[in-house]
C-alpha cells in the first residue's frame, strides 16, 4: 500500500470537523481495493458527500469498475471548508474513502458532473490532492483526468483542466476501454499510451481535436453485468445495475433509487436532460422487481424511488405500483417519484404510492399560460391541477411544490415582461383559491442549454429576475404560500459554464484561486468576490451569457453530436415561436429527430407481472432482542441517528425485519442505553431490537454481523422475549433501557508525555463532578468510572475538554467505552444481560 494516511493522522484530522462521517468511507458494499498491480481508478461527484451518495451514476458506476478485472474503483468528494483548511493547515493530500490513497497515487480519477457550479469544486479536489487543476502543468506522474456527465455537453470550458472528456452514458464504453487499460498496465504502458486508447474513442472529446464527438447511447438499459453478492433468502439473486453500496449517516437522497426509466417520451424544447439521454428506454417490470427486491432485501432500503425525468408515463405505472405495495406492505416499504406531470397523472396513482407512507406531492408547471405552455411544448392544464389537488386533499395531502421557471423565452416581443410575474400570479391564486392546500412554489431563471431548441435564446438578467420573483412574492393571496426561488446570480455562474467557451472555464479557474468553493451552495458561495472576478475580466461576460446567438453562429459545443440534427433543433426553435406542439416519442416516430437507427431505439417495458408471490410469510417469529456491540475504528465518527438507521438496514439485510412503529412515519422498534458522543469508541454499546424471524442467539449474531459495516460487531445476543402478539398496544411494556441505565466505565489512552498530566488534572478534580467515581492509571491507560445521576451529568468527552482544553483529541486522546452498567433494584451495578436473564423482573 503506497503513502496511506496515518490512523493518528486521521483521528486529529477528524476529530477536528464537523460532520466527520463524510470522510470515513466503511460503508456497507465498499472496500479498500487499491492495488499498484492494478488500473486503479478515483470516482467523484464534485460536492459534499451527502450530495454526491445521492447520485445514481456514482453508484452504477463503482459497480461497474469493480466488477472489471483487474480494475478498482474508489471514491473522494469534495471537502466542506473546515475539512480542507486542516487538510491545507497540516499539509495532509486529498485522499480516497476507501484506501486512504492519495489523489496523485491513482492512475484515472473521474469527475461525473450533473451540475455547472461544481467547476472549482472539481479545481478544488485535484488541488487538494496534489496534482496541477491546469491539464498542461501535468507530467507523466500525474493521474489521467476524464469529466463526464450531463453538464458536460458543452465541454469546452472543461478543455483545459481535463485530460479527456467523456460524452454519454459510461456502461457499455467503460466494459469495453478499462478492461483494455488494465491490460496495458500490467504490460507497463504509461499515461501517454494509456491516453492514445482514450482519444481512440470516438465518445472522448479533448481539446486540441479534430472534427466532431458523438454521444455514447446505451441501447441495453433494463439489464446489467454487475455480479450481486448477498447473504438474505428473500433477496433475488440476478444482476442489478446499482450495487450495494450504503452510507454510513443521512444523504440528501435517502433511500434507494430504481432507474424505471431513462430518457423521456416528451418533447419540452428547454429541457437538455431530454436530449442528453433521448430516446427513452424502459425498463421491464420484472426487471424492475428484481432491482427492488434488491434495494429492499440487500441494501435494507424501506423507501424507494422509482427515477425517471418522468416516472408517471412508465407504460404501466398504476399496475407496477400496485403490484409493489402488494408485494412489499407488510415490510413498511413504500415507493416515490422524483416529480410528477400532471397531465399524465391520475389520482389512483396517488392514493396507490400513499398506501404505506404518503411522500411529498411535486410537479414542474414551468409556465402558467396555454399559449406559453404550447411554446415550450410543456402542457399543464389547471383545471387538471385543481382537480387532482382536490382529490388529494380529500386523500389526506395537505401540501404541495410547484416548479416555475421565469424567462423562457414565450412572450412575444412586443409583450410586457411583467405578464410573467401577473399570470404566474395568476395561476397560484386560483389553484389556493378552489383547493386552499399549502402551496410551497420555487422559482428559477430558465438557462438556454446547448443541444436544445432554445439554446439560441436570450436568458433573462439577474435584475430582470429579482423584479419578477419579489413581484410574485409581494402579491400572493395567503400565508399558506411560500414562495422561494434560486439565486438568479447563481444562474447565471451556471450559464458562463454551460455556454461558454474556453474563456469560462479560465474565468473559474481564477475565481477558484480567489477562494471561490461550494458554488452551488448558499452558504458557501462567495457573490461578491464572483461579481469581481468577472468585472475585472478582459472580456464582457455579462453580455456574452446573456444574449441572443445568431442561428447561423458557429457555437462552442457545435462539434458536439448528441443524435439530434441541428436542422430538427431549428425546426423545433420556430415551432416554438407559432406555438405550434410536438408530440411525443413513440417507437414508430412521425417526426424523427434523428437519434434512432437499427441498433438505437425507443424500448418500452413488457409487462410481465406473474401471480403475487406473498412475501409476509417471511414474516413469523417475532421476538425482542438485547443486544451487545462493539463500535470502533470509521464508525466512531457516526451520530447516534445514524447509527440507528444503520442497525434498522443491517437487520433487514439479515433477514431479521424489524417491528414497526405505527402511525404517518412508520419506525423500526429500536432502543439504545445512553448513546456515546462523536469520536468515542465501545467494547460495550447495549441496544434492544425487536424484529421477525427470531433464530437462536448465535445464528443471529452471525448473520447479522456479516451485514454491518466495519466499525460495528455484535458480541452477545439475548432473546428478551418471545412476541405472540407483535401488536404495539398488547405488548407488556418494560421499563427502558436508558431508565434502567447506570453508568459507565472509560479507557482513556493518551501519549505517555501526558499521561501523568492528564491524570492528575482529572484526579485532582474530581470534586469538581459529582458523578465522578473513580480514576485510575494502568497499562493501558486511564481508567474512569462516571455514574448517571438523576438530575444528569456532564459526559466524559465535556469532562475532558473543561480539563484540557476545547479539543483533548490533538493531545493523542482516544476514549474507549468498556462497561456500559444497568442498576438493579438495590441501584448497583450489574450486566444487562444479567438484569434481563431468565430470571429477570424488568421483561
Amino acid at each position: 500500500m503506497k503513502k496511506q494516511i496515518p490512523d493518528n493522522v486521521m483521528n486529529r484530522v477528524l476529530h477536528s470537523v464537523q460532520r466527520p462521517g463524510r470522510y470515513t468511507g466503511g460503508e456497507y458494499g465498499s472496500a479498500p481495493v487499491f492495488s499498484p498491480l492494478k488500473l486503479n481508478i478515483l470516482l467523484s461527484y464534485p460536492d459534499l458527500y451527502e450530495i454526491g451518495m445521492s447520485n445514481i451514476s456514482i453508484k452504477i458506476l463503482y459497480g461497474l469498475f469493480n466488477s472489471l478485472e483487474n480494475v478498482t474503483c474508489e471514491r473522494v468528494f469534495a471537502p466542506a471548508p473546515d475539512f480542507e483548511e486542516i487538510l491545507r493547515k497540516l499539509k495532509i493530500p486529498l485522499f480516497s474513502l476507501e484506501s486512504r490513497i492519495p489523489l496523485s497515487e491513482f492512475d484515472i480519477i473521474g469527475f461525473s458532473v450533473a451540475y455547472e457550479l461544481t467547476f472549482t469544486n472539481i479545481l478544488n479536489i485535484l488541488d487538494l490532492g496534489g496534482i496541477s487543476p491546469v491539464a498542461s502543468n501535468r507530467t507523466y506522474h500525474d493521474p489521467i483526468i476524464i469529466i463526464g456527465g450531463p453538464s458536460t455537453i458543452n465541454p469546452i470550458p472543461y478543455g483545459s483542466f481535463s485530460d479527456a472528456v467523456f460524452i454519454g452514458e459510461a456502461e457499455n464504453w467503460s466494459q469495453e476501454v478499462f478492461p483494455e487499460l488494465a491490460d496495458l498496465k500490467l504490460k507497463g504502458a504509461g499515461r501517454d499510451d494509456l491516453l492514445k486508447v482514450i482519444y481512440s474513442s470516438p465518445y472522448i472529446w479533448h481539446r486540441g481535436k479534430k472534427g466532431n464527438t458523438k454521444r455514447a447511447i446505451w441501447n441495453g438499459f433494463g439489464g446489467s453485468k454487475i455480479p450481486v453478492k448477498t447473504e438474505s433468502k428473500t433477496a433475488v439473486k440476478t444482476p442489478v445495475v446499482v450495487p450495494a453500496l450504503v452510507p454510513n449517516f443521512k444523504t440528501v437522497q435517502d433511500h434507494g433509487i430504481v432507474e424505471i426509466m431513462r430518457g423521456c417520451p416528451h418533447n419540452c424544447r428547454f429541457c437538455s436532460a431530454s436530449i442528453f439521454y433521448r430516446p427513452y428506454r424502459q425498463m421491464d417490470f420484472d426487471r424492475i422487481v428484481q432491482q427492488i427486491d434488491y434495494q429492499i432485501f440487500s441494501c435494507g432500503y424501506r423507501e424507494v424511488t422509482l427515477s425517471s425525468l418522468s416516472s408517471g408515463d412508465y407504460h404501466g405505472i398504476f399496475e407496477l405500483i400496485r403490484y409493489l405495495n402488494n408485494r412489499y406492505r407488510q415490510f413498511g416499504v413504500s415507493f416515490s417519484f422524483p416529480s410528477l406531470r400532471i397531465n399524465t397523472f391520475a389520482i389512483d396513482l396517488l392514493s396507490e404510492i400513499s398506501s404505506v407512507r404518503k411522500s411529498g406531492l411535486t410537479f414542474a408547471v414551468e409556465t402558467p399560460k396555454e399559449s406559453w405552455q404550447n411554446k415550450i411544448n410543456k402542457i399543464v392544464s389547471i383545471e387538471k391541477t385543481i382537480d387532482l389537488l382536490k382529490k388529494a386533499k380529500n386523500a389526506g395531502w395537505r401540501s404541495a411544490k410547484f416548479y416555475f421557471m421565469i424567462g423562457l423565452p414565450v412572450i412575444d416581443s412586443n409583450g410586457d415582461a411583467s405578464d410573467e410575474a401577473e399570470s404566474i400570479l395568476d395561476f397560484i391564486n386560483e389553484v389556493y383559491s378552489a383547493v386552499r392546500i399549502n402551496m410551497n412554489i420555487n422559482v428559477s431563471v430558465f438557462i438556454p442549454k446547448p443541444h436544445t431548441p432554445f439554446q439560441w435564446s436570450k436568458q433573462l438578467e439577474e435584475e430582470a429576475a429579482l423584479n419578477t420573483i419579489y413581484r410574485i412574492k409581494d402579491r400572493v393571496v395567503s400565508k399558506s404560500i411560500k414562495i422561494r426561488y434560486h439565486s438568479p446570480f447563481l444562474s447565471f455562474l451556471e450559464s458562463i459554464i454551460s455556454r461558454g467557451d474556453d474563456r469560462a472555464g479560465w474565468l473559474f479557474y481564477n475565481a477558484f484561486l480567489q477562494g471561490a468553493r461550494l458554488d452551488a451552495w448558499d452558504d458557501f458561495v462567495n457573490k461578491n468576490l464572483w461579481r469581481d472576478i468577472i468585472k475585472s475580466t478582459d472580456w464582457d461576460v455579462r453580455n456574452d451569457t446573456y444574449r441572443e446567438r445568431k442561428q447561423e453562429e458557429k457555437l462552442p459545443w457545435d462539434s458536439i453530436k448528441l443524435g439530434i440534427s441541428k436542422n430538427y433543433l431549428l425546426k423545433e426553435y420556430e415551432k416554438s415561436k407559432k406555438g405550434v406542439i410536438t408530440p411525443d416519442c413513440m417507437p414508430n416516430c412521425s417526426i424523427p429527430c434523428g437519434v434512432c437507427n437499427k441498433n438505437i431505439r425507443v424500448i418500452e417495458s413488457k409487462k410481465n407481472i406473474k401471480d403475487i408471490p406473498n412475501l409476509a410469510s417471511n414474516l413469523k417469529n417475532p421476538c425482542e432482542m438485547l443486544i451487545c456491540f462493539q463500535k470502533y475504528g470509521r464508525l466512531r465518527y457516526i451520530s447516534h441517528l445514524d447509527l440507528m438507521t444503520i442497525f434498522d438496514r443491517s437487520l433487514f439485510r439479515a433477514g431479521f425485519y424489524p417491528v414497526m412503529s405505527k402511525g404517518f412515519n412508520p419506525k423500526a422498534k429500536l432502543e439504545f442505553a445512553s448513546p456515546l458522543s462523536l469520536g468515542i469508541s465501545s467494547e460495550e454499546e447495549i441496544m434492544a431490537a425487536r424484529t421477525f424471524n427470531c433464530v437462536g442467539c448465535e445464528i443471529f449474531k452471525e448473520k447479522l454481523n456479516k451485514m454491518l459495516p466495519s466499525g460495528l460487531k455484535i458480541i452477545e445476543v439475548l432473546v428478551i422475549k418471545e412476541l405472540i402478539d407483535y401488536n404495539e398496544k398488547n405488548i407488556k411494556k418494560r421499563k427502558s433501557l436508558m431508565s434502567l441505565y447506570w453508568g459507565s466505565e472509560f479507557l482513556i489512552k493518551i501519549n505517555s508525555q501526558f499521561c501523568e498530566t492528564i491524570f492528575a488534572l482529572i484526579k485532582n478534580n474530581m470534586q469538581n463532578y459529582p458523578g465522578l467515581l473513580s480514576v485510575e492509571k494502568d497499562s493501558r491507560g486511564i481508567r474512569i468510572t462516571i455514574k448517571q445521576l438523576e438530575r444528569g451529568n456532564k459526559n466524559i468527552l465535556k469532562i475532558l475538554e473543561e480539563l484540557t482544553g476545547p479539543e483533548p483529541f490533538p493531545y493523542g486522546i482516544s476514549i474507549t467505552r468498556t462497561k456500559t452498567y444497568a442498576k438493579d433494584i438495590y441501584g448497583k451495578p450489574v450486566s444487562y444481560f444479567k438484569l434481563f436473564g431468565p430470571s429477570s423482573d424488568f421483561t
